[in-house]
């Protein structure tokens, strides 16, 4: 692990957001394979005798139900109210006594010297990375793209040599 990690990981560790997509994010694993064996269980029952749009309907929405998971998932875990304030903004005044505060904040994952804080943050941080990688993808082939739709077509094919005749 090096400096730059460590330092991200603990600016983000304190963050309530980093929890609720941590648990997001796991609680996605579960619902990812529960769908998928759904969408294969009602393939597999359909077969053959079913029509090419009605497996394509059913495609889409075994992927809609995908997308739309994290999402409620995500809102419905709401908003973090009742973990641990971050520790660098420690000096800062609340709203609330630190006694009532103290009361409010039950023990969560992100709580300092807990190794569960490390687990999701590492989740957190690992989604992001794969979610910049690909990013990054889509764009390099959007400007792939881009190139080949401003290249004229008799540019970019050199057309084939002739033989010679006998």
């Amino acid at each position: 692990m090096n400096l730059a990690e460590m330092n991200l990981a603990h600016l983000i560790s304190g963050e309530p957001w980093v929890e609720r997509l941590g648990w997001t994010l796991v609680h996605f694993l579960w619902q990812g394979m529960l769908m998928a064996a759904l969408y294969l269980a009602v393939r597999k029952s359909l077969g053959r005798a079913s029509s090419p749009n009605a497996r394509y309907l059913l495609a889409c929405a075994a992927l809609a139900a995908m997308v739309a998971a994290p999402l409620l998932t995500f809102g419905l875990l709401g908003p973090s109210e009742l973990i641990q304030p971050n520790p660098r903004l420690a000096g800062v005044p609340t709203a609330a006594s630190a006694a009532g505060a103290a009361l409010l904040a039950p023990l969560s994952w992100n709580a300092p010297g807990n190794s569960r804080e490390s687990v999701l943050t590492w989740v957190v941080m690992l989604w992001l990375v794969g979610a910049l990688a690909f990013w990054v993808r889509l764009m390099g082939g959007c400007v792939a793209a881009a190139r080949m739709q401003s290249v004229p077509a008799a540019d970019a094919v050199a057309p084939p040599p002739r033989l010679p005749r006998s």
